[in-house]
């Protein structure tokens, strides 16, 4: 093995994805959920935590994988490098962009919540759904379904990037009014009332095809998109009950 793909470069790499991970765990204080939900409201630190975790996480997996010449089970085929590396380019361009838009305009504070039932399943099933693109049993798709894959993926990502934009400091990870809260309706607002949940849908779809998971494709659209409409249900009960004026500190 040479260049970049020597055992010694892999250990260090792993090495440190490890410790981002790690560290992100000890400022979230050993729970992820409880974090990102911090996160949500506007606290750096958990920000900070979220994002070493992810990271950690993408790089330790992804110096795993460099040595696995089938899927997670036997007999999956191999994925070819390519489509992955622009995974992981959307991926890292996806956590840039949420990290800029959070540290540039901050949201506003949190005055009305909603169900965290439901915030923390749809969270659960879009996590357990990447997982299985990433870690699960592979098909044999062909060159047309992976451009397909890439065409959904990006696609999704670019939705995603606009309508968090967007939103701006209404933006929340959680189901949540914020101080003054508006119905934003420009941008891709003009022409979704969810764009940020069609946008995962789309984007999942695209890394499932792309990473030839039949069953990351099954979790899209039997686990994440079912809980992803009961969250835009959930909002618009929260919206409609409480309206967006009088939403003050």
């Amino acid at each position: 093995m040479t260049g970049n793909n020597t055992p010694a470069a892999n250990y260090w790499a792993l090495m440190a994805g490890s410790f981002l991970m790690g560290f992100g765990f000890v400022i979230a204080d050993g729970c992820y959920i409880g974090s990102l939900w911090k996160a949500g409201q506007g606290k750096i630190a958990s920000l900070i935590s979220v994002v070493g975790i992810f990271l950690g996480g993408g790089i330790s997996l992804a110096v795993q994988n460099a040595h696995l010449q089938t899927g997670a089970f036997s007999g999956s085929p191999t994925v070819m490098s390519w489509p992955i590396t622009s995974v992981k380019i959307g991926l890292a361009l996806f956590i840039l962009v949420w990290v800029a838009a959070y540290v540039r305009e901050q949201p506003e504070k949190i005055v009305k919540t909603g169900s965290k039932t439901i915030w923390l399943l749809s969270e659960a099933t879009i996590t357990v759904t990447i997982l299985i693109i990433l870690a699960g049993p592979k098909a044999a798709f062909s060159t047309a379904f992976l451009v397909l894959g890439l065409v959904f993926y990006w696609a999704g990502i670019a939705l995603y990037i606009w309508a968090r934009l967007k939103l701006g400091k209404y933006w929340s990870e959680s189901i949540a009014l914020r101080t003054g809260h508006k119905v934003v309706t420009d941008g891709p607002y003009k022409y979704f009332r969810h764009p940020i949940y069609i946008a995962i849908a789309i984007a999942l779809t695209g890394a499932g095809l792309i990473l030839q998971s039949p069953w990351g494709l099954a979790g899209t659209y039997l686990l994440t998109v079912p809980l992803l409409v009961l969250r835009a249900k959930e909002e618009e009960r929260l919206l409609k009950k409480f309206g967006t004026k009088n939403l003050s500190d």
